[in-house]
């Protein structure tokens, strides 16, 4: 949780911002929490085009929850290769409140490989968020170097 002292205020560098391979697979790279809608309107051979789309973009929250479990295990396919079975909860809240976490409190279920390599398993995952968010995929694909957590 963070909170600003006095008359002063948290800059953005210091909020929560999760989601993405190494934290809630469910969600995008850091899309997990509060947003704002910014126009985005292009521009094509000189001139402006008149038709903007309002992209979310994240802002950041000022709590972060995270819950993280894998069960590991041996294929028996190949020796360096293992699957997970796998659960994260938990998101980014815009204000520090019990009601706020548990109305906005998200479950991701999932599966994946890991191939052993001497740098670290390669890993690849598949989260399903059981409750998504308005515009964000209910299934995010990862491919990632390293161990989750």
């Amino acid at each position: 949780m963070v909170k600003a002292f006095s008359s002063s205020f948290v800059p953005t560098s210091q909020l929560y911002f999760s989601g993405g391979g190494n934290s809630l697979r469910g969600f995008p790279i850091d899309q997990a929490g509060p947003e704002r809608l910014v126009p985005f309107c292009g521009v094509l051979s000189g001139q402006t085009l008149t038709q903007c789309t309002n992209v979310p973009v994240p802002v950041g929250g000022r709590q972060l929850f995270i819950l993280n479990s894998e069960l590991r295990f041996p294929l028996g396919i190949m020796k360096n290769l293992g699957g997970v079975i796998f659960y994260d909860g938990g998101n980014v809240y815009s204000a520090i409140s019990f009601r706020n976490f548990m109305d906005n409190y998200t479950n991701t279920f999932g599966l994946g490989l890991r191939y052993a390599t001497p740098i670290g398993p390669v890993r690849f995952d598949i989260g399903h968020n059981i409750n998504p968010v308005t515009g964000i995929k209910s299934t995010q694909y990862f491919i990632t170097l390293g161990q989750a957590f």
